[in-house]
C-alpha cells in the first residue's frame, strides 16, 4: 500500500510505500518523526475514534449505505448481518481516504502542539496492491464483541467466526428494551471501522526518544475498573500523565503527545502483567509468544548483557524494574548478581528495556511498533546488533516503522538483504559472519522500504533495485570531514 503525504509540517510531498520494515533517515527537523507519527496515528485506534464520533454525527464526506441499512435493520428487528469481506472489498478504500481527510483536524492535539497548525495536510492512500492481502486477513479475523461489560446480559452482540465473511449482530439474553439508535449505530460502525484498520495493523505500540526517562519511573498498574468501556488505555494514561506534569509543576496540564501517552501505557501493561503473573498460573504461550520471549532473552544476553525483571513484590503494588549486568563475578568479588535500579544502569539498558519486556509481555503478530531513533545512546556495536535484532522482529511477524540517524544500522541492514539473496543452504554458513549468528535476521528485500527526507522537503526512495542504500545525508558528512582532514595535513 502507497500512502501520499502533502505539507505535513516541513515535510513538502512523500509517497511512501509501506512494508513490514519502513525506515526513515535525514537530518534534523525535516519531519522524519512527524512522518511516522502521523502515518502511525492515522492508521490507529486514535483516528478510529475521531473518525466514529464524525460519522455519527454526521461530519463525514462519505455515507456508507449497507452499514446505515444494518443499523436500522437492527433496531427495528433487533438482529442483523453484514458480510464484512464484501463491505471491505467496495467501501475501504473510500472509508480510508475519508479517514484521513481529517487527520488535519486531530494532528496537532496528537502531537502536543498548541502552535503547530496542518491546514494544508494531504493524505490518500491506494491500497489497490494490498487489498487481496487485506481482504484475506478480514475473512480470517475472528470477532466477539458485546455493548456494555457483562457480556452475559449485553444487549447486544456480534460475532464472526475466522474463515466466515459474515459478521452477525444478535440480541443478548432477557433484553426487554431496545437499545438507542445512536448507541446501535456506535458499535455496529466502531467494530466494523476497526476491524478495516486491524487489517493493516492489530495494534501499535510508540517507543518515542522520551522512552529512557519514563521507562524507570515506579508505576502502579491501572485497575480494570479504570478502563472506559471501549478499553481506551491510551486515554487513561494521557489523563494521568497529564495531571501528574500539573501537580509537578503547579501549572495547568500541558499538552502530551499521545505518543508518550502510548508508551506510558504500555509500560503500564507489562508492569500489570508481570504483577498477574505472581497469583496467576501461567497461560500455555503460543508458538508465536514463544518467538517474541526467545527474541526478549536474545535482547538482553547479546544486546544488554544482562536480565531485567521486576522487585518481587505484591501483585498491584508498585513494581520495580531491576536489571542484573551479566559480567560481575569475579575471582576478587564472588556472589550473586548484583541488581540496579534503571536509573543507575547504562543507557544502553534505560534505551532498550522497554523493548526488551514488550517482547516478554505483550508483543503479538501483526502488530506495528514506531521506533524514534533505536540507536540513542548505544555503542556501533550495539547498534549493529540491534539492527539484525530487529530485522528478526520484523521475520516473526511484527511490523517495524523507525528514524535513524546510524549509518551503522544502514550499512548493516544492506548487508541482511545481501545475505538472503544467498541461496538457503548457504544460511547457516554466512550466519557466522553476523554478530548474533541468527540466519533468521536475514531480510528479503520486498519487506523493506527506506526514504531519505530531504533538505527540500521531498521523500526519496534511496532503497535501489541491487538493494544499495543510498544514504547520501551520512556520507556527505563524512566527506566533509576527510576534506577538512587533508586540508589541516597540506
Amino acid at each position: 500500500m502507497q500512502i501520499t503525504v502533502y505539507n505535513l509540517g516541513p515535510l513538502r510531498q512523500a509517497e511512501i510505500a509501506l512494508k513490514p520494515l519502513t525506515v526513515f533517515v535525514g537530518k534534523n527537523n525535516t519531519g522524519k518523526t512527524w512522518l511516522a507519527y502521523t502515518i502511525a496515528g492515522a492508521l490507529g485506534r486514535y483516528s478510529w475514534g475521531h473518525y466514529l464520533n464524525a460519522y455519527l454525527s454526521g461530519q463525514t464526506r462519505e455515507k456508507y449505505r449497507p452499514l446505515d441499512s444494518l443499523v436500522r435493520r437492527i433496531a427495528e428487528q433487533s438482529e442483523g448481518v453484514i458480510d464484512l469481506v464484501t463491505f471491505a472489498d467496495e467501501h475501504a478504500e473510500r472509508f480510508l481516504n475519508d479517514l484521513l481527510a481529517r487527520v488535519r483536524e486531530w494532528l496537532p492535539l496528537f502531537l502536543g502542539s498548541d502552535h503547530a497548525r496542518f491546514d494544508e495536510l494531504v493524505m490518500r492512500i491506494d491500497i489497490a496492491a494490498f487489498k487481496p492481502e487485506l481482504l484475506r486477513r478480514l475473512l480470517q479475523t475472528s470477532i466477539s464483541d458485546h455493548i456494555g461489560r457483562d457480556q452475559e446480559d449485553a444487549p447486544l452482540k456480534a460475532l464472526k467466526e475466522s474463515g466466515e465473511a459474515r459478521l452477525y449482530f444478535y440480541p443478548g439474553q432477557n433484553v426487554s428494551e431496545r437499545l438507542p439508535r445512536r448507541e446501535i449505530a456506535s458499535f455496529v460502525n466502531g467494530i466494523i471501522f476497526r476491524e478495516i484498520l486491524r487489517a493493516f495493523w492489530q495494534d501499535i505500540s510508540y517507543f518515542p526518544t522520551e522512552r529512557s526517562s519514563i521507562i524507570y519511573e515506579r508505576f502502579i498498574s491501572l485497575p480494570p475498573s479504570a478502563r472506559n468501556k471501549r478499553g481506551n488505555r491510551t486515554a487513561d494514561a494521557l489523563g494521568l500523565l497529564e495531571r501528574l506534569l500539573a501537580a509537578l509543576s503547579e501549572q495547568p496540564p500541558r499538552l502530551v503527545p499521545m505518543p508518550i501517552a502510548a508508551f506510558v501505557d504500555i509500560v503500564w501493561r507489562f508492569h500489570r502483567q508481570s504483577s498477574l503473573s505472581l497469583t496467576q498460573e501461567p497461560d500455555r504461550v503460543s508458538a508465536s509468544r514463544s518467538r517474541y520471549l526467545e527474541l526478549a532473552t536474545l535482547l538482553q544476553e547479546e544486546i544488554l548483557e544482562g536480565t531485567l525483571d521486576f522487585r518481587p513484590v505484591e501483585a498491584g503494588t508498585t513494581r520495580e524494574i531491576l536489571f542484573s549486568p551479566a559480567a560481575v563475578a569475579t575471582a576478587s568479588a564472588p556472589g550473586p548478581r548484583p541488581e540496579l535500579e534503571l536509573s543507575v544502569s547504562s543507557s544502553m539498558v534505560k534505551e532498550l528495556s522497554s523493548l526488551a519486556l514488550y517482547l516478554r509481555y505483550l508483543a503479538h503478530p501483526g502488530e506495528l511498533l514506531v521506533i524514534d531513533e533505536p540507536e540513542m545512546n548505544l555503542h556501533p556495536e550495539a547498534q549493529v546488533k540491534l539492527i539484525e535484532l530487529l530485522a528478526m522482529l520484523v521475520n516473526a511477524g511484527l511490523h517495524i516503522m523507525m528514524t535513524t540517524h546510524s549509518t551503522y544500522m544502514i550499512d548493516h541492514l544492506i548487508n541482511l538483504l545481501a545475505a538472503a539473496r544467498h541461496p538457503r543452504e548457504r544460511h547457516d554458513e554466512l550466519a557466522s559472519l553476523f554478530l548474533l549468528r541468527r540466519k533468521e535476521a536475514f531480510l528479503s528485500q520486498e519487506r523493506v522500504a527506506v526514504y531519505h527526507i530531504r533538505d527540500d522537503g521531498e521523500a526519496a526512495n534511496i532503497l535501489d533495485e541491487e538493494g544499495i542504500i543510498h544514504w547520501r545525508t551520512f556520507s556527505e558528512v563524512t566527506r566533509l570531514v576527510e576534506r577538512i582532514h587533508f586540508a589541516l595535513a597540506d
